[in-house]
């Protein structure tokens, strides 16, 4: 069935995804699976050198952004160069329907 999650979390992921375009489709998915609220993190840009565990595609906000431009998107925190978005979904925004 296609329910739908009031929050979607996934933290710590896409920092260790060696493959752009599945990068990319965890993103989508992880806002696609949330009704209102997604909290993700990921990189906003390169990290440190010496981190081979560790890989960049584009800041985690571009890559939120082309999702859906109407996301708002909160940065939470920022730590070891990994930075934490609230992520609010259009209708959330506006006081869309609840379910």
């Amino acid at each position: 069935f296609a329910a739908l999650a009031v929050l979607t979390i996934c933290l710590d992921v896409l920092i260790r995804e060696e493959d752009a375009d599945a990068y990319r489709a965890i993103v989508a998915s992880a806002v696609r699976a949330a009704r209102r609220l997604v909290v993700i993190s990921g990189h906003e840009r390169p990290p440190a050198a010496g981190a081979p565990d560790r890989h960049f595609h584009e800041p985690l906000s571009q890559t939120l952004r082309r999702v859906d431009p109407r996301l708002d998107c909160v940065p939470l925190t920022e730590a070891h160069g990994i930075t934490t978005f609230a992520v609010v979904k259009p209708d959330a925004a506006a006081g869309g329907a609840s379910g």
